[in-house]
C-alpha cells in the first residue's frame, strides 16, 4: 500500500466520523424538537388555544373595526379614547373578583365564574352585531352609547381573564399555560385576517355637503362585508371557545394533566417541584426558580410599564398616528399589531422564554419605540414623512414590533410567574389591569380635554 492509498483511507475514516458525528447532531436537534410534543396532550393543547381565544377577541375585533367605525361614529378621532375608558371601567368586576375571593368566607367556584363570563361575551357579540351603529343624545350631543356599552361587556370577559382564566390555567403544567397564551394571541390573528379580507373599501373622497357653508365632507366606499357580519363570526367563534372550556374544565383526560401539586379556591396553587424532572428544572434558569426580590419588583414594574402603555395608554392614540398617513395605513397597522399577538406566542412555545436577560433587552427596544410612535401623535395631522413610502413603511413596522415585543414580554413574564406559586398569577392579573386603568384614564384626558393631539380632515 503506497502513500496515497494511506492518505485516502485516513481521508475517508475522517469523513465518516464527521458524517456520524452530523446525523447524531441533526438527531438530537429532532429530538429537542419532538420531545416536547411527546410529553404533551395535543387535544389539551387545543382545548387550551381555543379557550385563550376568548379572553380579548371581543376587545381586538372592535379595535379592529376602528378605521371603519371612526368614519361614523360620532366622536371621530377621538373613539379609541372612549373605548379605552370602556374597557378599564371592566377593570371593576376583576377588583370584585379579587375581593371577594380574598376576603369572603364562602368562596365561589371558578369553573361557574367562568362560564358565566363567556356567556357575557357570547351575548355582547350578538347584540354588537346587531346595535353597533345605534347612538344616544346626551346634553345636546349623540355617542355611541350601544357600541360603548357592548365593548365594555367585551372588555370584562377581558379584565376577568387575567385574574380568573390565567390563573385557571395554573393548574395544568406549564406548557399549557404557554398554549393558552398563544390562544390568547391567536384571537388577534383570527381577527386580523378575516379584517384583511374585509379590506376598509379605499381611501375617502370628498363630496360637497348639503350645509349652507357649501363645505365638503368625507365619503368612504364600502368594505368587502360589513360590521354586523364580522361581530356575527366572533359571536361564533366564542361559542366555540365555551365548548372548548366546558371539555376542559370536565374531561378526566384534561384533569390528567394537572400539575403535580394543590389546588386551592381563588386559584392558589402550591407545586410539588420534587415530581419535577431533572430535564424540566435544568431549562428552568435558577434565578427564575429561585427570584430575587430586586428581580421579582422589576418584573412586576415591567408588568406596570406594559399593559400602562400597551393597553391603556397608546390604543387611545393610534388613531392619531396612523390616519395622518391614511386610513389604509391605519387600518394595516391595527391589523398587523393585532397577528403580531400570536406570532409572539408562538416564538415563545419553541424558544426559551423565561430568560430575565431578554427581557430587559427587549424592554430597551419597546422604550425607544414608544418614544417614537407618541411623538408621531404629538405631530398630528402633520407627521414627518406624511406622504412618503417611507413614511408608511415606519409607522406600520413600529406599531407591529412594539406590539409583538410587548406581548412576547408578558408571556415571558407570566411563565416566570407561574414557577413562584400562592398567588403569583392573580397578582399578576391585577397589576396588569391597575395600570391598563391608568394608562387609559390619561390617554383619555390628553385626547379630549387637551389640544395636543389634533385631528385633520382631509376635506
Amino acid at each position: 500500500m503506497d502513500s496515497n492509498d494511506s492518505n485516502r483511507i485516513t481521508l475517508l475514516g475522517h469523513t465518516q466520523k464527521y458524517c456520524a458525528s452530523i446525523t447524531k447532531m441533526a438527531h438530537e436537534s429532532t429530538e429537542a424538537v419532538i420531545k416536547p410534543v411527546r410529553k404533551r396532550n395535543i387535544f389539551v393543547d387545543a382545548l387550551a388555544i381555543l379557550f385563550g381565544v376568548s379572553s380579548w377577541i371581543g376587545v381586538t375585533s372592535t379595535y379592529l373595526q376602528l378605521p371603519l367605525l371612526v368614519s361614523s361614529a360620532p366622536e371621530g378621532w377621538s373613539l379609541p379614547s372612549y373605548i379605552a375608558i370602556a374597557v378599564q371601567i371592566a377593570n371593576i368586576g376583576s377588583f370584585a373578583y379579587v375581593v371577594y375571593q380574598k376576603y369572603s368566607p364562602k368562596k365561589i367556584d371558578d369553573g361557574f365564574l367562568i362560564y358565566f363570563t363567556l356567556t357575557i361575551g357570547c351575548v355582547a357579540a350578538i347584540c354588537m352585531a346587531f346595535f353597533y351603529q345605534h347612538t344616544i343624545e346626551i346634553s345636546g350631543h349623540p355617542y355611541s352609547v350601544f357600541l360603548l356599552l357592548f365593548t365594555l361587556m367585551f372588555a370584562l370577559v377581558g379584565c376577568l381573564s387575567s385574574v380568573l382564566f390565567m390563573p385557571y390555567m395554573g393548574r395544568f403544567r406549564e406548557c399549557y399555560l404557554v398554549s393558552y397564551m398563544f390562544g390568547m394571541g391567536l384571537n388577534g390573528f383570527v381577527s386580523s385576517v378575516l379584517a384583511l379580507i374585509q379590506g376598509v373599501g379605499g381611501p375617502p373622497e370628498c363630496v360637497p355637503s348639503n350645509t349652507t357653508d357649501g363645505g365638503f365632507i368625507e365619503k368612504y366606499p364600502p368594505p368587502l362585508f360589513g360590521i354586523r357580519l364580522y361581530f356575527e363570526f366572533v359571536f361564533g367563534i366564542l361559542v366555540l371557545s365555551t365548548v372548548a372550556f366546558i371539555l376542559l374544565n370536565k374531561l378526566s383526560t384534561c384533569k390528567k394533566e394537572y400539575a403535580a401539586g394543590t389546588i386551592g379556591m381563588g386559584n392558589e396553587y402550591h407545586y410539588d417541584h420534587k415530581e419535577d424532572s431533572d430535564e424540566t428544572k435544568q431549562n428552568i434558569p435558577a434565578d427564575v426558580l429561585n427570584l430575587s426580590t430586586f428581580n421579582y419588583i422589576f418584573l412586576m414594574a415591567a408588568v406596570v410599564g406594559l399593559s400602562g402603555l400597551g393597553n391603556g395608554i397608546f390604543p387611545g392614540l393610534m388613531s392619531y398616528s396612523c390616519l395622518p398617513y391614511g386610513n389604509q395605513v391605519y387600518h394595516l397597522s391595527v391589523t398587523l399589531a393585532a397577528i403580531a399577538n400570536p406570532c409572539a406566542g408562538f416564538i415563545a412555545m419553541f424558544l426559551s422564554h423565561t430568560s430575565i436577560r431578554v427581557i430587559r433587552f427587549l424592554s430597551f427596544i419597546g422604550s425607544i419605540l414608544a418614544i417614537y410612535l407618541f411623538y408621531i401623535a404629538l405631530q398630528s395631522p402633520n407627521p414627518p414623512l406624511k406622504d412618503s413610502m417611507l413614511g408608511y413603511v415606519l409607522i406600520v413596522s413600529s406599531w407591529t414590533i412594539f406590539t409583538c415585543i410587548i406581548n412576547y414580554m408578558k408571556l415571558s413574564i407570566v411563565s416566570i410567574f407561574r414557577y413562584q406559586e400562592g398567588r403569583s398569577l392573580v397578582w399578576v392579573g391585577t397589576v396588569n389591569q391597575i395600570s391598563s386603568a391608568v394608562g387609559a384614564t390619561i390617554s383619555f384626558v390628553l385626547v379630549n380635554y387637551t389640544k395636543i393631539f389634533v385631528e385633520a380632515s382631509k376635506c
